[in-house]
């Protein structure tokens, strides 16, 4: 039997050898294809994407440069800026809170836009309407069709911050100042706690989220916290203040004042 299984195998050696003969030795695997590329629409709208961004860098980084030089061209070279803030409360007293800006290379764009409307009064019988337990905010109320106003007679003043500017090195910190809105403005706040988060790159919408955008942050109490701490014992409904505080006037001070 051993003998008749040896025979047999050697046929089927002698079978496979004929056959490779035939069809010659076995051929190595075919290499994978390579990954497809992508559509060229794909590749075309992702460079786009790419210019656009660096496009739009490109026009912040002038709008700041010639904001600074506006601003410094109509408020003059200061190194410290300062608004006085005046408030009457409903007992008839007033008070007052100082906010010192942060340096103009920092935030030439939002300080430019703020400071005009300083300037020109805006500000001037506006209200504070709105206590929540992180920010007191400012807003035109009836005012704010005179904003508008003002922006027919002045091609220079614009509703809104032309984009979100931001610099890290000033964050949404207790006391900070910063603008209210996608895109900011006119309404303004004070943070009544750190809003670093609350505030700052990505928050607030999934938008910001994506472009990382923030509210501006461009100024910070000097003093006066004495007079936001007695403005947030003022009675409220919901997070509204009731009745609105009154805002005096705002005034830009002189440099011979920023003592």
């Amino acid at each position: 039997v051993l003998h008749e299984c040896q025979a047999a195998l050697g046929n089927v050696e002698r079978s496979a050898a004929r056959c490779v003969q035939w069809i010659g030795p076995p051929k190595p695997p075919a290499a994978l294809p390579p990954p497809p590329r992508p559509p060229q629409s794909e590749v075309q709208a992702a460079r786009k994407q790419e210019l656009l961004i660096q496009r739009l860098s490109s026009a912040q980084g002038a709008m700041q440069v010639a904001a600074l030089q506006l601003l410094r061209a109509e408020l003059g070279l200061s190194h410290v800026r300062i608004v006085s803030l005046t408030v009457a409360f409903p007992s008839g007293e007033e008070g007052t809170m100082r906010l010192q800006m942060v340096p103009d290379e920092a935030m030439p764009v939002t300080l430019l836009y703020w400071l005009r409307q300083i300037s020109a009064g805006l500000w001037d019988g506006a209200r504070f309407h709105r206590k929540a337990p992180h920010v007191l905010q400012a807003s035109l109320g009836t005012r704010f069709r005179q904003f508008r106003l003002a922006l027919a007679s002045r091609a220079e003043t614009s509703l809104s911050v032309p984009f979100q500017e931001y610099n890290a090195s000033w964050p949404h910190e207790q006391y900070t100042v910063g603008l209210a809105g996608r895109p900011g403005g006119p309404d303004w706040y004070i943070s009544k706690q750190d809003n670093t988060r609350n505030h700052g790159p990505g928050s607030q919408n999934p938008d910001a989220v994506l472009l990382g955008e923030a509210d501006p942050c461009f100024a910070k109490m000097k003093s006066g916290h004495d007079v936001l701490d007695k403005i947030y014992r003022l009675p409220v409904k919901g997070d509204s203040l009731d009745p609105p505080l009154r805002i005096v006037k705002m005034r830009l001070e002189r440099a011979s004042e920023n003592s």
